[in-house]
């Protein structure tokens, strides 16, 4: 079974993790000539090891050895900066989509057969990919539990905000008292005991999350989000229809069943094509009790369906 790898990208100043499994990022023009990619887009914060078990189990299900899978953190997200002092940039939600336009651009050949899969916001950058790529060939993609529509309007949207104003300093500073007062092992081993069904690996994509400059990046992007994420881009995703696959959590706060009606008012949409779990799956399903396994093998039995278009 391949496992995972970390990568690092650099871009606009910050180096950026990847997570690959499969063909890496080095030599990727070589290797990935003619060969099949799928590129995760991860939600907000934009840790890419929070879905290492969802690559592996999804890889395993695929069951194609030539198969590749990166998983992209957001820039500023999960970077190599200290952990003491908010001093690093911060980048807005177009430059987030600028990232993962360059990497595809940078990284991989024309020649790639690319599908890929976001989570939560990362469905909407997708969106912008589509709508913005002129290089490569998509061949399509599959959205979990997206939010890509009336974001502030949601639950979770207006419990979010005030964290994303009125309450981002102290967080800043809350990240930054942690790493000044908890030694390494120390703040480990306090997270294990808070996710202890969790793997390491999710664990460890915890840890790179307590930093001020990767929790005020996940709280500056949040705000644009929430600011500039209303109205459902019908047009992107009817160019979409036929090669668009959507999984809708039963009760999410962030996503609730009435944006899978609008959705499916969109032309091409089909009711096949938007999927509501029956798993008690959560928004923040790489950190469930199955860390993601268990959507893996959804979405690998979901690749064995050919798209419409």
């Amino acid at each position: 079974m391949s496992t995972c790898r970390s990568e690092w990208y650099e871009w606009d100043g910050t180096v950026s993790r990847i997570i690959t499994l499969g063909h890496g990022i080095v030599d990727s023009h070589v290797n990935l000539d003619r060969k099949e990619l799928f590129i995760i887009v991860p939600g907000n914060p934009g840790q890419a090891g929070f879905y290492e078990p969802f690559m592996e189990s999804l890889h395993n299900r695929v069951g194609n050895p030539e198969l590749s899978i990166w998983s992209v953190s957001h820039a500023g997200h999960d970077s190599d900066s200290s952990a003491w002092i908010p001093k690093e940039k911060t980048y807005d939600f177009e430059q987030q989509i600028l990232h993962k336009l360059h990497i595809l651009e940078q990284l991989v050949p024309t020649s790639t057969r690319i599908t890929f899969i976001g989570h939560s916001i990362g469905c909407k950058i997708i969106m912008e990919i589509f709508r913005q790529n002129s290089t490569h060939s998509l061949s399509g993609s599959y959205f979990l539990f997206p939010t890509i529509e009336g974001m502030l309007s949601t639950e979770r949207g207006k419990q979010t905000y005030p964290l994303t104003t009125t309450f981002r300093i102290p967080f800043i500073l809350l990240a930054s008292l942690l790493n000044m007062i908890l030694p390494g092992k120390l703040m480990h081993l306090l997270i294990g005991l808070v996710k202890r069904e969790a793997p390491s690996k999710v664990r460890n994509a915890i840890r790179h999350l307590i930093n001020p400059n990767h929790v005020n990046n996940s709280l500056v992007m949040a705000k644009q989000e929430l600011d500039t994420v209303h109205e459902l881009d019908t047009d992107t995703l009817k160019s979409m229809g036929g090669r668009l696959r959507v999984y809708y959590g039963m009760n999410d706060g962030w996503c609730p069943l009435i944006f899978r009606n609008n959705l499916l008012k969109v032309e091409g949409i089909l009711e096949e094509d938007a999927v509501v779990d029956e798993h008690g799956m959560e928004h923040a399903f790489v950190l469930g009790s199955s860390s993601g396994t268990h959507l893996g093998s959804i979405i690998g039995d979901w690749t064995k369906v050919t798209w419409r278009a």
